[in-house]
């Protein structure tokens, strides 16, 4: 019986008897083989099992990954290739036989990190290198969490019955469930602070790093977001949703049928419900970071930055906000500014740095700083280029934009 076994013990051919002092020959290992779920794995031992003489125990050298329940999809698979020496009590040669059965086995893999996590530290780096801003508040942590049904209402005001850990899929050992669910809904409170004067001089901005697949987002009861993709972030303003003097309710539904029969079958790449052979667990649910921001009225969702290597020249395009507002980017290298422009969104500004030192992989010094904020707000990014002598790419300066309301 492997260890942790992943399948009833092989049993050998009928008649074979072995009192439970007798031993497996010389090399009696070199002569079975394991496959479990599809995959060879090294055997430690085979011996005759004290407890029942007509059975062998195979002892792999690995453990063999299942699931806390002992009912992990695959099939474990022994295989004695009949010239072991193994013989019947009658002293006849057993040839060769084949035992197969389930995978029982409750090992996971983890890291050794993985007890480490908890809701005060699961995931609390800021979660975006571009655009970072000074003041953020992270979501991730305990939230409540449900299954839910198709046409179901949110469940405003009610205390949902299980809590997950976010932002790990539902189906991960660290969010604390395990499972898979085609429908699902999040619940959690917050507080915006004071010193942020949302809807007076700011607008509260809620992230999503990544929920998969269809997500519907609620505050205090009003639809703000709906999203599908399972790989790519959005966002929502939220202010008009908010409740003056008291905490705020969020609201996550999420629909992910991943290969279901009668779902929808969004890209899911290997991932499936039955993950076995070279199949992968789904990653359903919010499975990246959560987290919220104050940002000005107009502000910049992305930047679109082009580097004219040759020219020597970098393109900066502010994006998300409407077109005629100021703006002004400006290249940094290390802590000395190179360049600078200003203009309006809605068109491209062009940033002319004089023989910059570009990223290489004998110089790959990336810098990060604080840039210079604009006098209400700031935001900073990175520009990348490569040396034309090589063909990796990664980033040299580092490029801010800024105006009093960005």
């Amino acid at each position: 019986m492997p260890s942790p076994p992943p399948s009833s013990p092989p049993a050998a051919p009928s008649g074979w008897t072995s009192p439970a002092a007798r031993r497996a020959p010389a090399g009696f290992t070199d002569h079975f083989d394991a496959v479990i779920g599809g995959a060879d794995w090294p055997v430690k031992s085979a011996d005759p099992d004290p407890a029942d003489p007509r059975a062998l125990l195979v002892t792999l050298a690995e453990p063999v990954v299942g699931n806390r329940t002992g009912t992990a999809r695959g099939s474990a698979d022994i295989r004695y290739d009949g010239q072991g020496g193994l013989t019947a009590a009658d002293g006849d040669p057993v040839g060769a036989f084949l035992s197969s059965g389930p995978n029982h086995s409750t090992h996971e893999l983890s890291t050794e990190w993985a007890d480490e996590v908890g809701p005060d530290n699961a995931l609390p780096e800021y979660p975006r290198p571009q655009l970072t801003r000074e003041k953020w508040l992270s979501l991730n942590g305990r939230w409540q969490f449900a299954a839910a049904e198709k046409g179901e209402a949110p469940p405003v005001g009610k205390t949902l019955a299980e809590r997950i850990l976010v932002p790990y899929p539902v189906e991960s050992r660290l969010s604390g469930l395990q499972r898979h669910e085609d429908r699902m809904w999040y619940r959690r409170t917050f507080t915006v602070p004071r010193d942020w004067r949302i809807g007076t001089a700011k607008r509260l901005r809620l992230n999503f790093g990544a929920v998969d697949w269809r997500a519907e987002v609620y505050v205090n009861g009003v639809r703000v977001a709906g999203h599908e993709g399972g790989y790519d972030k959005f966002s929502a303003d939220v202010t008009d949703a908010l409740k003056p003097g008291r905490a705020q309710e969020l609201i996550v539904g999420v629909y992910d049928p991943t290969d279901a029969a009668d779902g929808e079958n969004p890209p899911l790449g290997k991932q499936r419900l039955d993950p076995s052979g070279i199949w992968y667990t789904p990653s359903s649910g919010i499975w990246q970071t959560v987290w919220m921001e104050p940002v000005a009225r107009d502000h910049v969702d992305s930047l679109k930055l082009i580097p004219d290597v040759p020219g020597e020249r970098l393109g900066v395009e502010a994006k998300g906000i409407r077109d005629g507002v100021p703006v002004r980017a400006t290249a940094y290298e290390g802590r000395r500014k190179v360049a600078t422009a200003s203009g309006r969104t809605g068109g491209p500004l062009t940033l002319r740095i004089h023989d910059p030192r570009l990223w290489s992989p004998d110089d790959p010094s990336c810098t990060g700083w604080r840039s210079p904020p604009a006098p209400t707000a700031s935001a900073a990014t990175s520009a990348c280029a490569p040396s034309p002598s090589r063909t990796s790419t990664g980033c040299r300066a580092r490029s801010s934009t800024g105006n009093p309301s960005s």
